[in-house]
Formats: C-alpha cells, structure tokens, sequence
C-alpha cells in the first residue's frame, strides 16, 4: 500500500510519534476541506483580511503541536482529528479578529 492510501488514524498515531512524513500526508488529506471550511465561514471580505490558507495553516500547526504534546488525549482517531481540525480552523480567524464573533 503507498503512503497516499494509508489509514488517517495510522499516519495521525505516527504524527504522534514524531513522524514529520505522516504530518505531510495529514496536511495534503485535509487541506481541501480545512479550505472549504474556512470559505464557507468567513465572508469574502474577512476571508481577505484573515488569509484563508493563513488560518489554515495556523489551525493545522496549532493542531500538530497540541496533538504532539498529548493534550487531546492519547488514543485520537481521524473523527477526532477532523473534529479538531474544524474547531481550530473556525476560531483561529474569530481570535485574531473579534468583531467576527
């Protein structure tokens, strides 16, 4: 099986361990929804003043890095990565810019 076709929650626990390899293929997986995402909440004009692929990749980073640390837990899988992912991804913009609240 190559790498493009493995399991989320496999390369997600290799995430976990420290392999930057799973982290590209995790980011390649969810990038196009995180976007979606992202558009669908944000208006055109605050999608220009926040940076979609910006907020993006702050919410995948946060994830990576709080995901790394253990602080969602030991055993997550991909519908807590994507449950995760969706949450980060709506608030990073609305942190950074209250007024979007």
């Amino acid at each position: 099986m190559d790498e493009s076709s493995g399991s989320i929650t496999m390369f997600l626990h290799q995430m976990m361990a420290g392999d930057e390899a799973a982290v590209a293929v995790l980011w390649e997986r969810f990038l196009p929804r995180l976007l979606a995402l992202s558009r669908k909440t944000l208006s055109p004009s605050h999608q220009r003043m926040a940076g979609v692929e910006d907020a993006v990749q702050s919410a995948f980073a946060s994830f990576w890095k709080r995901t790394t640390r253990g602080e969602f837990g030991n055993d997550p899988d991909r519908f807590d990565m994507w449950k995760l992912l969706s949450v980060i991804t709506v608030r990073k913009p609305r942190k950074r810019m209250p007024w979007l609240r």
